[in-house]
Parts: structure tokens; sequence; C-alpha cells
């Protein structure tokens, strides 16, 4: 049985076909319908797809907000699972895109999701490597 979490992560952009998804996971297309429709994702439509001017335009328009806060990335990821952002020769990591979007400065080390939400981009979800040392500071007492 596929999760909806599996289909969600299969919807990768608004550049997937719901039968694409279906073909490759074996499920039902109203079973990934109703997921891309669950998550706001605009339905596939082949040959429409709106060029991105900036890094910001390009995360917005892969990104659909979800309840807790969420931001889920339904675009492009390293091969390894970690969402990215291309642009003319301009590569990066989403994580670290957004974390420097939200917290304004450059991050220190590994940028990773607070959260278990699959995919998250949310800014206020990520920590740095300095963050998740002062937590743990805290957590402690020391």
């Amino acid at each position: 049985m596929i999760t909806k979490e599996e289909i969600a992560r299969a919807l990768d952009s608004a550049d997937v076909s719901n039968l694409s998804v279906a073909r490759r996971l074996g499920c039902r297309w109203r079973e990934v319908d109703e997921v891309r429709q669950g998550l706001n994702i605009p339905t596939y439509q082949r040959g429409r797809r709106a060029a991105a001017a900036t890094l910001e335009e390009l995360f917005t328009a892969q990104t659909v907000a979800v309840d807790g806060g969420h931001l889920h990335w339904i675009g492009a990821t390293h091969p390894r699972g970690t969402p990215v952002l291309n642009l003319r020769n301009q590569t990066t990591t989403v994580y670290r895109w957004a974390f420097r979007a939200e917290q304004g400065r450059e991050p220190q080390g590994k940028v990773q999701p607070t959260c278990n939400y699959p995919f998250c981009v949310a800014g206020g979800h990520l920590e740095d490597r300095a963050m998740r040392e002062e937590r743990r500071r805290k957590e402690t007492g020391a």
C-alpha cells in the first residue's frame, strides 16, 4: 500500500502528471490527484511551465504552504533527496537558501529541518550547527 507521504514525495513539482506518478508507484490516479489537491499543487499542464527570474521566485513557485506552518517543497531534488534550487548556473540547497532568507545570515555548517514533515523548507523550521549546539546546551543545562 502506497502512503500519502510517498505520493507527496513523488509529486516533486507541478511538472509531473498524476498518471506518471500513479504508474511509477503502482497506485490509482485518483489517489495521486487527492494528494495533489490536499497539498494545493497546481494541476499538471503539458508545456505550461512559467520561467522564474530569481531564486526567490523559483522558491515561491516550488513550495506549497500546508497545515502546521510547514512549507512543502515540490521542486527539484539532488539524487540523495535534498531539495535544490538551480537557476542560471546558481545552485544551492533549498535549506541553506531558506535559512538565509529567514535568519538574515549565512548558516554555519549543515542546515537541517527541525520538524518531521517530509520536504519541509519553512525557514522557521530550519536550524544550522550553531543553533543545534545552543539548543543542546539549553537542554542539558550546560
